[in-house]
């Protein structure tokens, strides 16, 4: 049986004295969380078991993972102790996301948990979770509190399962949580159904154990039960909350200041949005969906299409019979244009240049043959 090691384990990891830590600021982190959920405004129905459907593709990365959201469930509050509010959470809002194919987490489980707060004045992620139970349509990142005032607890904590491994729980806790007022809280489900880990998969999780000595390699935990209902998963809290001032705490807990989640855009217009079928081998890659949203066009296709253009603009110059003809017609007028031009010449030169021109009279004969046998001599 794998065995997790001392400290950090079960799910959740109750705390005590966070409240009254007066250096808060030793365990801020930047923010390592980033929002990608679908824009889409969907409805979302409430189950029986506290779950909501999903719609959409909605991913999100936590400590530079990614994952895939499963499951959205409401149910009773159940960590204790990373709230940084005097009143009690009357209500929990867990998103479960599972890494991708790509993702280099495997074997872990992420957990986005946001406590519900009643308080004096609503906020918007309060007017959306009533939304979300009534079935209303809603846009799933609006439910996420962001603001200066959105604080986030992160720690890792370890579950031994029933198929001899370990999974890991990634959890992001908003301690200020979402708040909404008392004539919302009376809107909530009367009967909250149990924190749980949804099953996905074959695998349970340590329910309960009893400590026990020489049992070396197990841990120390023998009578070990696994237990699931309706679905469920229920893992063990650890039973004794662990100190805000203890070495466990410093080292595994860590915290965000004012989470502000940029890829959030409520005012996004999807109405130019095209639909298209995914198909997962082809239009995913490294868990980036390869799609243009807003034309539905395949990024294979893109490429394909740039590619085409390419081999067009590269294709070698065809001369057409109309190009042969016009060179064809240039070189006769340059020919023609030289002879008129010759013939000019010579009517300029006969007209204004000879003796007949002159009105002199012509050569007699044999002094003309005389000239042309002496050459040259003739003058010196």
């Amino acid at each position: 049986m794998a065995v997790c090691l001392p400290g950090l384990q079960g799910l959740p990891i109750q705390v005590t004295g966070w409240n009254s830590e007066p250096e808060k600021d030793k365990f801020i982190i930047p923010n390592d969380i980033s929002l990608q959920f679908s824009p889409s405004q969907m409805p979302m129905s409430y189950g029986q078991n506290g779950s909501f459907s999903i719609n959409g593709t909605n991913t999100f990365f936590i400590g530079g993972s990614q994952y895939f959201v499963r499951s959205i469930r409401l149910c009773k509050p159940k960590q204790e102790g990373l709230t940084t509010k005097s009143s009690t959470p009357i209500a929990e809002l867990n998103i479960w996301g599972l890494p991708t194919a790509t993702s280099n987490s495997q074997g872990t489980v992420a957990l986005l948990n946001i406590p519900v707060f009643q308080g004096p004045v609503e906020t918007t992620p309060g007017d959306v979770l009533i939304n979300m139970i009534q079935g209303k349509a809603i846009r799933l990142q609006s439910v996420i509190p962001t603001g200066n005032d959105a604080d986030i607890m992160r720690y890792t904590s370890c579950v031994e399962t029933s198929t001899n491994s370990t999974i890991s729980f990634v959890v992001a806790y908003w301690s200020n949580g979402i708040i909404i007022t008392q004539d919302m809280a009376n809107k909530l489900p009367k009967s909250l159904q149990p924190f749980g880990v949804p099953q996905f998969s074959s695998y349970t999780l340590l329910t309960s154990y009893v400590l026990s000595s020489g049992t070396g390699g197990n841990g120390g935990k023998g009578s070990r039960n696994y237990q699931a209902n309706n679905g469920l998963l229920q893992p063990y809290s650890n039973t004794v909350a662990i100190s805000a001032s203890t070495k466990d705490f410093m080292l595994g807990f860590r915290l965000i200041r004012g989470f502000n989640e940029s890829n959030i855009n409520v005012s996004q217009d999807t109405n130019g949005y095209k639909c298209i079928a995914i198909d997962r081998s082809r239009d995913i890659k490294h868990g980036k969906l390869l799609i243009d949203a807003s034309t539905g066009k395949r990024l294979t296709d893109e490429v394909a299409d740039a590619d085409a253009e390419n081999d067009t603009d590269n294709e070698p110059a065809t001369i057409s019979p109309r190009q042969i003809m016009e060179t064809i017609c240039i070189i006769l007028g340059i020919i023609l244009g030289i002879s008129l031009l010759s013939g000019l010449i010579y009517l300029f030169y006969y007209v204004f240049v000879t003796r007949k021109s002159l009105g002199i009279p012509p050569v007699d004969p044999a002094i003309e043959a005389l000239a042309t046998k002496m050459g040259p001599q003739v003058g010196t």
